[in-house]
């Protein structure tokens, strides 16, 4: 049986990369007299108590029905406060939804941000409100629009109507067509409608934020391709409908010269740009493939940051055989400022494992060693030439290069097996954040770990910090997988995990309980300790457990 490594340690957040963030400490107090203080007729006294019940999230749900009736004061300050406080509160402040959604259209900005902010953390009926979300795409406060823009684009495919019908108002479409693009194909029903918003005297801002929304969803923008074509000839638009066509893969014959005309021009990303258009529908085409490639990798070179990063995004677009495009970027790539090169690693990451030998090389290069060490570990099992390179990075001077070394090491999972000895030294041995570093590594590797398993036991007891005990009680578990003899090794560990003073600490080791099933038995009265706990995720993992283990609550 196998541990899921992300939940555990988004539970644990034992290291930066991989943190969860706590809540309360202690248990909530005595909240009535807080709830009596709602009633005051000093602003003040309402304020602090609305502040006092927002620190409680959601063991402040006794305060749901006053706090609802303060969206109605008077005060925008009191209904600004009493709408956050809500949110703080979430799922169980539902009932305040309908009221919520009358504060969208408050004269205040402040109280309809923290309206649109509460709605997002209660999540009531998103299709239900999110046409009053929509109706604030227009609003003069930019942060109410930063705000209302993420919430039309949670509520996902339901919220696309609205949009169309935003489309058509002149001071919200400009806004409506950004989440449409953010939405891409699952805004294709939008296409029509952004088409139509390519003539007559639509804004230019807003034709160009059409073209890029309709080249986010390249199957329904296929038929507006002629339309998209005739805004080559408009020097403003012409770089965005380029990209369009490009990405929609289909563009009229005279909007291919159109747009082969400009691929000399002055300007460097425009020239990039139709390039990569025309070797994008013209996939039959070697010489021309091979001559893109040619002229993208020397962008990737380029001294300009924008050229780098439009050639590198080209290149990667355009998914060209490896070995060609890593020839190319051979012959551009020398002599090339260290403190460039980003943009070329980006595209040798995205070539699989044909690009480790020169992902590897670039780690010679100090200034570019974490960056590689971080795209090798994502490339996972992929990266697993790389292991000895890595390895090599677990000393180095800068702390963060040794991290992203360690971490990539556990990315790479069992492959890495050959970094164990080094990576149970770290455990062992190093200081501040690497042995929690190293234990996470030393699991994600799993059985080929096995090695390390007498050092993970010896950190479990030894260690002065309770979380990094727990991080190895994982660990071990992960290393030796769950059975009689794991368990007795790592229960009395996660037994007192129960106590430690940090709730993530506390939840992580009862989850852990629980995955040991009915051998966790010994730890239910503790266990049942818990579900009085100050932070509700830890009584939530408490119960949870309790059931996995066989124990009635």
């Amino acid at each position: 049986m196998r541990i899921s490594y992300s939940r555990f340690m988004a539970s644990l957040a034992l290291t930066l990369s991989l943190a969860f963030a706590g809540t309360a400490l202690s248990a909530p107090p005595a909240i009535e007299p807080t709830i009596e203080a709602l009633s005051s007729t000093d602003e003040a006294a309402q304020l602090t108590a609305i502040h006092k019940l927002a620190t409680l999230g959601a063991d402040g749900a006794a305060a749901v029905a006053p706090l609802t009736d303060l969206l109605k004061s008077p005060s925008a300050a009191v209904r600004a406060h009493a709408a956050y406080a809500l949110g703080k509160i979430g799922e169980a402040a539902a009932p305040s939804a309908d009221q919520l959604v009358k504060l969208v259209a408050d004269a205040d900005p402040q109280v309809r941000r923290q309206a649109i902010g509460a709605l997002q953390a209660i999540h009531p009926d998103r299709q239900k409100v999110v046409g009053e979300f929509v109706k604030l795409l227009g609003d003069s406060d930019p942060s109410v629009r930063m705000r209302v823009m993420h919430a039309i684009s949670d509520a996902g495919k339901p919220a696309v109507p609205g949009l169309m019908l935003a489309l058509k108002n002149e001071k919200s479409a400009f806004w409506a067509c950004l989440i449409l693009r953010e939405m891409g194909p699952e805004a294709s029903e939008a296409a029509p409608a952004l088409t139509e918003l390519l003539g007559g005297e639509t804004p230019l801002e807003t034709k160009r934020e059409a073209l890029l929304a309709l080249g986010g969803m390249p199957e329904a923008a296929e038929k507006s391709a002629p339309a998209i074509a005739k805004c080559l000839d408009d020097e403003h638009l012409r770089l965005a409908a380029t990209f369009a066509l490009g990405r929609i893969g289909v563009i009229p014959m005279t909007g291919q010269e159109r747009i082969a005309a400009n691929v000399d021009s002055k300007d460097p990303l425009l020239s990039i740009m139709s390039r990569w258009a025309l070797a994008r529908v013209n996939p039959q085409d070697k010489e021309l493939q091979k001559s893109v490639i040619e002229h993208l990798a020397k962008g990737v070179a380029s001294d300009n940051a924008w050229v780098r990063s439009a050639a590198a995004q080209a290149l990667v677009a355009l998914k060209a055989e490896p070995t060609v495009v890593i020839a190319e970027l051979h012959k551009t790539l020398p002599g090339v400022d260290p403190a460039n090169l980003g943009d070329a690693i980006f595209v040798l990451s995205s070539l699989g494992p044909e690009a480790i030998p020169h992902l590897t090389a670039a780690l010679k290069n100090p200034q570019l060693r974490r960056p590689v060490a971080e795209i090798l570990g994502k490339m996972g099992p992929e990266a697993a030439p790389a292991v000895g390179d890595l390895v090599g990075l677990v000393d180095d001077e800068n702390p963060r290069v040794a991290k992203a070394a360690i971490l990539a090491l556990g990315q790479i999972g069992p492959a890495a097996k050959a970094a164990v000895p080094r990576l149970t030294k770290v455990l062992e041995e190093g200081e501040g954040s690497a042995p929690y570093d190293a234990a996470l590594s030393l699991g994600k590797i799993g059985t080929a770990a096995k090695e390390a398993s007498p050092a993970i036991e010896k950190v479990m007891t030894s260690s002065e910090e309770p979380s990094l005990r727990v991080l190895c009680a994982w660990a071990e578990m992960q290393v030796d997988g769950i059975s009689a003899a794991t368990a007795e090794k790592v229960l009395p560990t996660l037994t007192a995990g129960l106590k430690a003073e940090a709730p993530p600490t506390r939840k992580g080791a009862a989850e852990l309980l629980g995955k040991l099933g009915e051998s966790a038995k010994s730890a239910a009265p503790e266990l049942k300790m818990l579900l009085n706990d100050g932070d509700s995720t830890v009584r939530d993992a408490a119960a949870m457990s309790l059931e996995s283990i066989g124990q009635e609550k």
